[in-house]
């Protein structure tokens, strides 16, 4: 295992984007006493801890072009947050 050095300090682990699945992952993880976890979100990762390319509207591409519905579950909205034709489904 590698320790990351943030400007607060080493962390044996980082997780990027502090949603439902981070959140779990950071609290199981912090079970350990001995393991220090940084929970962080995309803009935080990029603004405070330095990582360019890292913020929500960096990442977010990424995200539709992995995610697809299909044209019946789309609307205006959603459009904007989920891609298409990916082998993501869901």
């Amino acid at each position: 295992m590698s320790e990351t050095t943030s400007r607060s300090g080493t962390h044996d682990y980082v997780i990027v984007g502090a949603g439902s699945a981070g959140a779990v992952l950071a609290a199981r993880l912090t079970e350990d006493p001995g393991l220090t976890v940084l929970l962080a979100d995309y803009d935080s990762w990029r603004d405070e801890y330095g990582a360019a390319g890292w913020g929500y509207d960096d990442v977010l591409p990424y995200f539709v072009r992995a995610d697809a519905k299909t044209d019946n579950q789309l609307t205006q909205i959603v459009t904007m947050l989920h891609g298409r034709g990916s082998t993501l489904q869901t």
